[in-house]
């Protein structure tokens, strides 16, 4: 009976100091899963990466489809607003590769969140899916997320862009949190006894 009600209180602990996120997947269609660009505005030049719609099912990080951005002359611009609180911090992250093989590299990437560059790179060589994000802070109730590519040998893949807020505990959590902590410390040494 008490070791049941040590992991009862320690469950109920764990609920009360590492609450979920307040509110998640704020990005419309992250994975291309619906086969288009549903949800983005796209802009620059044509894709050019073997499918003229920038769409791509040939090895998706996952689901079915990937985006795929490959034009020599110029970045391809996909954007997004999506709904934000000023000052929250959020997750943005998202997986990429570059490809084919055995190519010479001639390539660039930009990614912004709002105003912010994120990253302005040049030759980036070449890679298999990698996660790559960072941790941004709105400054507005609406934040524009963008990326542009340009390779002239190969191609950039783009899947599973995500944008999800941080969630901080409040002070009163933190209270909780420290109370539940010390009454299953008690409990532990109550159940020794």
């Amino acid at each position: 009976m008490t070791r049941t009600l040590t992991v009862i209180s320690g469950l109920v602990v764990f609920a009360l100091c590492f609450p979920g996120p307040a509110n998640a997947g704020l990005v419309t269609n992250g994975g291309f899963e619906t086969g288009d660009f549903t949800g983005w505005t796209l802009s620059g030049e044509s894709f050019n990466c073997g499918s003229p719609s920038g769409i791509s099912t040939n090895s998706p990080h996952s689901g079915t489809y990937s985006a795929c951005f490959g034009n020599p002359n110029g970045l391809t611009f996909i954007s997004q607003t999506i709904a934000t609180t000023p000052g929250q911090q959020y997750g943005f992250s998202f997986y990429y590769g570059q490809q084919p093989p055995n190519q010479t590299l001639s390539n660039q990437v930009q990614i912004m969140w709002g105003a912010d560059t994120l990253a302005n790179v040049s030759n980036v060589p070449v890679t298999a899916w990698k996660l790559a994000g960072s941790y941004v802070t709105a400054t507005g109730t609406s934040t524009t997320i963008e990326f542009g590519f340009e390779n002239g040998p190969g191609w950039f893949a783009l899947d599973d862009v995500s944008v999800d807020p941080v969630s901080v505990p409040e002070p009163q959590s933190m209270i909780l949190c420290a109370v539940g902590l010390g009454l299953l410390g008690l409990l532990r040494r109550g159940a020794r006894a």
